[in-house]
């Protein structure tokens, strides 16, 4: 396992390699210390596990690569009434993948509607009205950011 400590602070780096070893001590567990390193510089921002990270702003947000990927694919879907089926659903699955890294809620119910309608054996599949707008929503909001604090609403279910 990877055990991520993302600041640029050496007080911090250093706060965090004592927990940590104290924490495998207390465990029982021998740490072979040339396994220990650090790699890269210290710095405020990462991207962990495709996320992008900052930590002085204590926000995430979508990964430039992933922003290309959704924007490149996204505007050849607006370009044309018609998609790849297959090619939706790759899209749509990046999409929903950066849901978290974003400020909005996105609905995909339109999207996966259009997915999954016709004969499925037919790629090309028609895009209807409110599946483009959640595409155009969606490439709207990939440069906004959402807070590490945030904690989604329950759902509350009344009794």
């Amino acid at each position: 396992f990877w055990i991520l400590i993302a600041s640029d602070e050496q007080e911090d780096i250093a706060l965090a390699h004592e927990i940590v070893l104290e924490c495998f001590n207390f465990l029982g567990w021998q740490l072979s210390m040339n396994k220990f390193e650090e790699e890269g510089p210290p710095k405020p921002t990462a991207t962990i596990l495709g996320h992008e990270v900052d930590f002085k702003q204590a926000a995430r947000g979508v990964s430039p690569s992933k922003k290309l990927r959704l924007r490149h694919e996204g505007e050849r879907f607006l370009q044309d009434d018609k998609c790849s089926r297959a090619a939706l659903g790759k899209w749509l699955g990046l999409a929903q993948f950066i849901r978290h890294d974003v400020a909005r809620k996105i609905n995909f119910h339109p999207l996966y509607a259009v997915y999954h309608a016709g004969d499925k054996t037919d790629d090309r599949i028609q895009l209807s009205a409110r599946a483009t707008a959640t595409i155009r929503k969606v490439l709207g909001v990939l440069d906004e950011t959402r807070s590490l604090f945030h904690r989604p609403t329950p759902w509350i279910i009344p009794a």
